[in-house]
C-alpha cells in the first residue's frame, strides 16, 4: 500500500499528532533508512507534527564508558551503519521540509525480551556468556517494554520535544543477573579480544525532559516486563 492510499483512511479519524516509526526489517538493516523516509512522508501527508524513530546504541560502536548523544558515531556492524544512515536521511529530509514534522530519534539500548540474550534464553535452560578479566560477564543498558511504552507516551504528549535522545534505564544491567532471573543456568567461556564488556548509555538528557520517568534496571523487573508484554518467552 502506498502513502496516497493510506491517507484517505487516515483522514476519517481524529487529527494525527504523531507517527511512531517503530518498525524494522529483521535481517535486512539496509531497509531501515527507507522505512524512516516512509514514516516522514506519511506524517507530512496526514499533518502530524512529530515522528518518533527508533535508532540504536549500535551507532556508537565499541565504547567503554557511558556515552552521551554528542559522542562520535562509529558503528562496527551493518545494523549500526544502517541506523546511522537512517539518522542522516531523517536530518536531510527535515532540512528539506522546514515546515514539516519534527523527528525524535531514540538511540535505544537493549529492549528486554527483544535482544539476542533473551532470544537465546529458555527458562530452566543453559546459556553461555563471556567472562572478562575481572571475572564478570557483559553489562548492557536495558529498558523493559513497559518503561519503553511510558517513554513513548511522554514523548508524544510533549509537542515541543524533538531531537536525538538515548533511551534506557540509567544503570546498566548484568546479563548474568538477567539469565539467573529467568531460571537459566549460566556457562562461561573466556571473552574473545573483540568482545565488549560494557555498552552503557548516558540517558540524562531524556530523563530531564520527562519528569517522573524512572525506568528500572533490576534484572527481575526486566524479565517480568518482558513476560507481561508478551515479548518473551
Amino acid at each position: 500500500m502506498t502513502i496516497p492510499e493510506i491517507v484517505p483512511e487516515a483522514a476519517r479519524i481524529d487529527p494525527i499528532q504523531s507517527v511512531l516509526a517503530l518498525w524494522g526489517a529483521p535481517g535486512r538493516p539496509q531497509e531501515h533508512p527507507d522505512l524512516a523516509m516512509a514514516a516522514m512522508d506519511l506524517a507530512q501527508a496526514v499533518g502530524a507534527g512529530k515522528v518518533v524513530h527508533l535508532s540504536s546504541a549500535a551507532v556508537y560502536g565499541p565504547v567503554g564508558k557511558p556515552v552521551g548523544e554528542g559522542a562520535p558515531l562509529r558503528p562496527s556492524s551493518d545494523y549500526g551503519r544502517a541506523k546511522v544512515e537512517m539518522e542522516e536521511r531523517v536530518r536531510a529530509w527535515t532540512k528539506a521540509h522546514p515546515s514539516g514534522p519534527k523527528p525524535v530519534i531514540l538511540r535505544v539500548g537493549n529492549v528486554a525480551g527483544a535482544d539476542s540474550l533473551f532470544t537465546n534464553l529458555r527458562t530452566g535452560g543453559r546459556i553461555t556468556l563471556d567472562r572478562f578479566a575481572d571475572g564478570q560477564g557483559p553489562r548492557r543498558s536495558y529498558i523493559g517494554p513497559d518503561d519503553l511504552s511510558r517513554a513513548l507516551a511522554g514523548i508524544v504528549s510533549n509537542p515541543d520535544l524533538h531531537g536525538v535522545f538515548n533511551l534506557a534505564a540509567p544503570r546498566a544491567t548484568s546479563m548474568v543477573e538477567i539469565a539467573l532471573a529467568t531460571g537459566a543456568e549460566v556457562l562461561w567461556r573466556p571473552a574473545p579480544p573483540e568482545a565488549q564488556q560494557d555498552v552503557v548509555l548516558d540517558v540524562t538528557r531524556l530523563t530531564e525532559e520527562l519528569p517522573g520517568f524512572h525506568p528500572e534496571s533490576c534484572a527481575q523487573h526486566l524479565v517480568d516486563s518482558a513476560r507481561r508484554s508478551g515479548v518473551w518467552p
